[in-house]
C-alpha cells in the first residue's frame, strides 16, 4: 500500500478458476508491523457475491484498525454469525496458514515457521457450520486500508507472500 497523489492504492489478485476442496496453505514473510488499519485478507469466495448472502472463507492479518485488538482471523462466511469468527495474535516473524476444507468441515491453522510443529501451533480451529460446497470461488489476496482515507496511514506498508500451495 502506498500514496500516490493524496489517494492510498491498494493491492489485489486472484486465482482465474476454482480449486474446489483440498488443502490452502499460505506462508506470510510477517503480518506484525502493520498499522492498525492495514489488512491482508487472504479468501476464497464466487466473485459475483451478493453480500447479504456471503459465503466462503477467510484468513485476515491485521487489527481492523483497532490498535489493541488482535492481529489475525479465522473466518467462515458471514462473518458477523456468531462463531463464524475466531481472532488470534499472530507472533512476529514467518506463519503458514493452512486451510484443510472438505465436506461439511474447513479446518484452520496458524503457526509459527514453514514446518508446522505442536510447540509452534498459534491457532487452530475447526468448523463445522454453514461449510459451503464448491462453486465458482476463487482465491483471492487483497491488501488494503481498513477504513480508506480515514485511517491516518502516513508511511507505505507491505506483505511479504513467500509461498502459496494448494494440495487436492
Amino acid at each position: 500500500m502506498e500514496e500516490q497523489g493524496g489517494e492510498w492504492h491498494c493491492a489485489g489478485l486472484k486465482m482465474s478458476h476454482s480449486l474446489g476442496y483440498g488443502t490452502y496453505r499460505f506462508v506470510i514473510a510477517d503480518s506484525t508491523h502493520f498499522p492498525p488499519s492495514a489488512t491482508f485478507d487472504m479468501f476464497m469466495r464466487p466473485d459475483h457475491e451478493d453480500p447479504d448472502q456471503r459465503t466462503g472463507f477467510s484468513i485476515a492479518l491485521g487489527q481492523g484498525n483497532k490498535a489493541d485488538g488482535p492481529n489475525g482471523d479465522f473466518v467462515v462466511q458471514p462473518y458477523y454469525v456468531p462463531g463464524n469468527s475466531v481472532r488470534f495474535n499472530a507472533p512476529v516473524g514467518i506463519m503458514s496458514y493452512v486451510l484443510r476444507w472438505e465436506p461439511g468441515s474447513a479446518a484452520f491453522k496458524g503457526f509459527s515457521g514453514i514446518s508446522p510443529t505442536p510447540r509452534g501451533t498459534v491457532k487452530e480451529q475447526v468448523f463445522r457450520s454453514g461449510i459451503p460446497i464448491p462453486s465458482e470461488e476463487r482465491v483471492h489476496f487483497n491488501f488494503y486500508d481498513f477504513h480508506h482515507s480515514k485511517s491516518g496511514l502516513r508511511h507505505p506498508v507491505e506483505i511479504v507472500v513467500e509461498k502459496f500451495e494448494y494440495l487436492p
